[in-house]
């Protein structure tokens, strides 16, 4: 991934799910290296479940976390990173 989608895919993070801005510049490192994570765990809205999967360009919370917010929030932001990817 690129440095400014990496950049892109966490303005989404931090505009629809609430993830810590502290944490971009972790996020860009690690996505933007040789061997990016697989599923960043970011939190926000989404509760401690909360994650970004690189490989699918989609987020995700625990299914015991779900609700009708969060189902929302999930299909919404996916959408918006489905554009990015």
């Amino acid at each position: 991934m690129t440095i400014e989608k990496a950049n892109q895919v966490y303005d989404i993070l931090v505009t629809s799910c609430g993830a810590p801005e502290p944490d971009r510049e972790s996020f860009v490192f690690d996505q933007t290296g040789d061997s990016p994570a697989r599923e960043w765990r970011f939190q926000g809205t989404l509760g401690f479940g909360g994650k970004f999967w690189g490989d699918t360009f989609n987020v995700s919370c625990y299914p015991e976390d779900q609700t009708v917010m969060r189902e929302a929030v999930v299909r919404a932001t996916n959408k918006k990173l489905a554009a990015v990817a």
